[in-house]
């Protein structure tokens, strides 16, 4: 290699706020005599939005809903794994996850930004989680119509159903109801199939376990 000078080139991007392009350009010695020149590099443009097939209705079944899936959003310039998910009450209430209990909430899906893609977000109000409110074919005693009387304790239950007298307590295929007179108890009805739950049922029936009192007439 004969003595001069020789150029070499190294390009690179750098993030905007950093962003130059650098020519190095060696002496004979190998020492760097080149000037450096800057270019703009801007950040990629990002948007989100809410397919419109997301219409944000759930129904309470004890449990967390889900975050939204990639299906239910349209994004550009970034990828679903960008996205983050900030959840608050309608009251401005923030959340540290997807809502368990009924009622209404605001979402915001954000795309964060980075030294490369810039930020967008969109909000999607009017998320409800709503308790079942399909017919609960409630049976007595394995019966669907109710007695006026019983004699005894009466068994309650629904088909297709489990029953707890607390919304958040264990579930069982049935619940007895027993006490004497007008027995009355507020409960709650989880269909087994898709595990929505309802909201609170009071199931009264009347209880007469006292036998009634016969004389027999000895005269005549």
């Amino acid at each position: 290699e004969s003595p001069g000078t020789y150029p070499f080139y190294a390009i690179a991007v750098f993030p905007e706020g950093s962003d130059t392009y650098k020519n190095y350009v060696l002496g004979e010695n190998r020492e760097i005599l080149s000037a450096s020149i800057s270019k703009t590099v801007q950040k990629a443009d990002t948007s989100i939005v809410f397919n419109p097939s997301y219409a944000g209705n759930y129904t309470y079944t004890g449990s967390p809903i889900s975050n939204p899936t990639a299906a239910d959003l349209g994004i550009t310039g970034a990828s679903f794994g960008d996205v983050v998910f900030e959840w608050t009450s309608i009251y401005g209430e923030t959340l540290s996850g997807p809502p368990t209990e009924p009622g209404t909430y605001v979402l915001l899906a954000v795309i964060k930004g980075t030294d490369y893609i810039k930020q967008s977000s969109v909000i999607k109000n009017g998320i409800t989680i709503s308790y079942f409110d399909g017919v609960v074919p409630v049976a007595y005693n394995g019966s669907t119509t109710k007695a006026d009387w019983y004699s005894a304790d009466v068994a309650v239950t629904a088909d297709g159903y489990t029953v707890c007298d607390s919304v958040n307590g264990t579930y069982a295929e049935s619940f007895l109801l027993s006490g004497e007179g007008e027995v009355s108890k507020t409960l709650y009805f989880k269909q087994i199939e898709t595990g929505y739950i309802t909201d609170e049922k009071t199931i009264t029936v009347g209880i007469d376990k006292t036998a009634p009192a016969f004389s027999a007439d000895t005269d005549g």
